[in-house]
């Protein structure tokens, strides 16, 4: 956990932000968050790409709503 963790969609930590320094626990949690964005999901296109990624596998239309961070909820019609 000092020098990577590895890519993962969530992080549950126990037992483990006791013990350690300040500058530590901010290592620490830094590599988790590394961890998090590094996972490649197909979540990093815009949404000129998803649309036409959407268009180009026969959908009429499609609706994004942006949630929590990073995370949307994505419609489309056939």
């Amino acid at each position: 956990m000092f020098e990577s963790v590895p890519p993962t969609n969530a992080i549950f930590l126990k037992w483990v932000l006791h013990d350690w320094s300040d500058e530590e626990y901010i290592k620490i949690l830094k590599n988790c968050r590394k961890a998090i964005l590094s996972k490649d999901i197909g979540g990093k296109r815009d949404e000129q790409e998803w649309k036409k990624i959407f268009l180009d596998a026969g959908f009429s239309g499609y609706k994004i709503v942006s949630i929590l961070g990073f995370r949307s909820i994505i419609e489309v019609y056939p």
